[in-house]
């Protein structure tokens, strides 16, 4: 059903798309137990999970642990938000899900570097992204107790005529929405799945709409530039306005938050690996030179901080002093 209806999804979308390296596969025991699976050049469906990890260490694949996820991940360890996504994944008929905190060992740097090198991959060959839009960690689960002034209520007086309070949709302090690794799974995640605190939203590449069926301004602005985002759009792009896409994106990824701030380059990679595609297929060499590209160096050296007075250097180096990345 997912990918029946819309022309865009239907072309990006395909069940022989390469699996990540490691997925948790929700369907080899009996019972909520889940397995991790190493896949080997494999091709089939499955789905992600975006979520914030708020301070809390969710639970993770580590060199030690590894062996035993491979035979079992018992459901009872698993936090609530990891629960709930297997759940969801289930009832689409979605075999495998792609979890971070346990498809990427997170102790071992090689692994890591690896993984998230791959992480554009990762996302826009998913067939969907689930996110936990509202959730502070993981702890908290997909669903929320909705507030009851925003359910649609029926008019006494006026059959058939329902009525609610207005409601934000994708509020700006939504935890999700402000975290600098979630900006590239949203941008380039052909389909993703905000589950709110009070009220679904889903957007795709032909379509962005909510419970209530209004397609509200702030959210019509990010779909532009999610569509715009597009390989197939961006390879049709003159070289001019391929340069303003990555300003775009450097602009709204600077208002992001990280919590390791070193993560400032890889955390929009998978992003550059598109704009990198794109010039390639417009016979551009791409050489990228920390959040640079030397096709655009002259015009990439004028960026600037918008609040000066709050500009900082990092304590530890992170990128050449000419890039954007080494400004806090």
């Amino acid at each position: 059903m997912l990918e029946q209806h819309h022309t865009l999804c239907v072309a990006g979308s395909s069940t022989d798309k390469p699996l990540p390296y490691r997925l948790l596969d929700l369907d080899s025991l009996h019972g909520n137990d889940v397995i991790l699976r190493e896949t080997q050049n494999e091709a089939g469906i499955y789905a992600c999970l975006s979520y914030c990890w708020g301070g809390q260490h969710p639970l993770e694949i580590t060199q030690r642990t590894l062996p035993d996820h491979k035979s079992r991940i018992p459901w009872a360890r698993l936090p609530k938000t990891f629960q709930d996504a297997i759940a969801v994944a289930r009832r689409l008929g979605i075999q495998y899900l792609w979890i971070d905190s346990l498809c990427i060992i997170q102790d071992d740097i090689d692994d890591w570097k690896s993984q998230s090198a791959l992480m554009a991959d990762i996302y826009r060959n998913a067939l969907i992204t689930l996110a936990a839009s509202g959730s502070n960690g993981p702890s908290e689960g997909l669903y929320f107790s909705r507030d009851r002034a925003y359910a649609h209520h029926e008019l006494s007086a006026y059959k058939g005529i329902y009525v609610r309070r207005g409601l934000q949709h994708l509020p700006a302090d939504l935890p999700l929405l402000s975290r600098g690794w979630v900006f590239q799974e949203r941008l380039l995640s052909p389909r993703f799945l905000h589950f709110g605190r009070q009220e679904l939203i889903w957007e795709c590449m032909e379509r962005c709409t909510c419970e209530c069926y209004c397609i509200p301004t702030p959210i019509v602005g990010w779909f532009e530039a999610k569509d715009s985002y597009n390989l197939n759009v961006l390879q049709a792009l003159p070289p001019d306005n391929l340069a303003k896409a990555w300003r775009k994106v450097v602009r709204d990824y600077t208002q992001m938050k990280l919590s390791v701030t070193n993560d400032i380059l890889p955390a929009i990679s998978g992003a550059a690996k598109i704009i990198a595609q794109a010039l390639e297929r417009q016979n551009v060499r791409p050489k990228y030179l920390a959040g640079m590209w030397e096709c655009w160096f002259i015009e990439n050296l004028l960026w600037y901080t918008r609040i000066p007075s709050k500009a900082s250097r990092p304590s530890m180096w992170r990128a050449p002093t000419f890039s954007w990345a080494s400004v806090s």
